[in-house]
């Protein structure tokens, strides 16, 4: 017969079993989380120090300088910590293998790769300040372009290397240090180079004195300025030493293409005026200072051409033009044109006249006398020729003034008042 409080029992065991199963199981997976949890924070604390190691170094680092492995022996104890917590987490039902995945593992391959490129790394840096010290001995040495071009394959070399890295920051770290370092030496030394040509182009203005004296010290201050600028003083104060000797150079040619000039010019004077007293002493033998005319009746008048009289010279000039010199009577108002032949070309006196032949003395003297300019001069001459009429001003008497233009018996005359 059925005992039903027997199996009432019965249940009651089974249930508790599986309860305290149940338990067990959770008190279990609960102790396997806790152990995974400090296995991983372990191998994390151990991984993240190395880490934040290598980003202070990158961080800290001066711009040109040297850097410092990780040490090996840590590294190699944070491989190992890696390695057993791997282990150890597959033992724990995987427990964290997802986090060991992305985050421990790339930055133990981080650490490793920063290792690695640093010795590499460190020898470019000390190529460069190698190059360097040459830059700042002597920018303008030849031999620089050399240097520069073996420095860039070596960064190209390195710079395909670098860009393997799978760290990211590591490699944006490497992949921008170095180059900027290059090129801010080659600008130095184009720098130089720029300014030493400019030096050569200021002793070739000094050596041809090309440029005014103004224009050429406005480049000789702006270049000294921009020297005074550069990086390297020793280099500076050679090339500003070049600059003063251009200078100076353009100062002494000046002086003595103004001497050259100056004793040009005198040869040029002495030289004219040789010829101006040759061709004086040739005008004295055919018209003398003084000569003597005789007329038919034997009175003997004396004729001068030494300069006398605020008009003597605008005269005597006129007469040259036509072949002739002026001529007056000393301590009288009568004077003539005469020419080679001692012939009067035209006579002055309170007026003056010439014949017909001479027309174009006439028209000069006219003009000048009259102050109109020689077109007009020659129009009114050519009109008194052509009609024989006069022309007239004021009224003819003496005490008013007037003039008077007209011609006779082949003769033109101009009668002032």
């Amino acid at each position: 017969m059925f005992n039903k409080g027997k199996f009432i029992g019965i249940a009651l065991g089974f249930v508790g079993l599986v309860l305290f199963s149940l338990l067990t199981m959770y008190v279990l997976t609960q102790a396997e989380k806790g152990k995974a949890e400090e296995v991983f924070e372990s191998a994390q604390g151990s991984l993240s120090s190395l880490y934040e190691t290598i980003e202070i170094q990158m961080k800290d680092a001066k711009k040109d300088g040297l850097l410092t492995l990780i040490d090996e022996k840590a590294v190699a104890s944070a491989q190992l910590s890696l390695n057993d917590t791997e282990k150890r987490l597959s033992n724990l039902n995987g427990a964290h293998k997802e986090n060991v995945k992305q985050e421990l593992l790339p930055k133990m391959k981080g650490i490793e790769e920063y290792n690695v490129i640093v010795p590499i790394a460190n020898q470019l840096q000390s190529r460069i300040h190698d190059t360097g010290k040459k830059v700042k001995d002597n920018p303008l040495d030849p031999g620089l372009s050399k240097k520069f071009t073996s420095l860039k394959e070596e960064l190209a070399e390195f710079t395909e290397l670098a860009a393997k890295i799978d760290d990211p920051s590591i490699k944006e770290f490497f992949q921008s240090r170095y180059k900027p370092q290059i090129t801010r030496l080659e600008d130095q030394v184009t720098s130089y180079q720029n300014a030493s040509n400019k030096i050569a182009e200021l002793k070739s203005i000094a050596e041809k004195l090309s440029l005014p004296k103004g224009e050429f010290d406005q480049k000789v201050s702006k270049l000294s300025e921009e020297v005074a600028h550069l990086p390297y003083s020793n280099t500076n104060a050679g090339l500003q030493e070049e600059i003063k000797k251009a200078s100076k150079e353009y100062e002494t040619n000046r002086i003595a293409q103004e001497e050259k000039k100056r004793a040009e010019e005198k040869r040029l004077a002495e030289e004219k005026k040789k010829v101006e007293d040759k061709a004086e002493e040739e005008t004295d033998e055919i018209f003398p200072m003084t000569f003597t005319m005789t007329s038919s009746s034997g009175f003997e008048t004396i004729f001068s051409r030494e300069p006398y009289g605020e008009r003597y010279d605008d005269i005597d000039e006129i007469a040259r033009r036509h072949g002739g010199r002026y001529y007056y009577v000393p301590e009288s108002d009568v004077a003539a044109i005469f020419d080679e032949n001692r012939k009067a070309l035209a006579g002055l006196n309170y007026g003056f006249s010439t014949s017909v032949e001479y027309k174009e003395l006439f028209i000069d003297l006219y003009a000048y006398y009259t102050g109109t300019s020689r077109d007009d001069a020659a129009a009114l001459v050519g009109k008194v020729i052509d009609t024989g009429e006069p022309i007239e001003t004021g009224e003819g008497n003496v005490n008013e003034g007037g003039s008077r233009l007209w011609t006779e018996s082949g003769e033109l005359h101009y009668d002032l008042w």
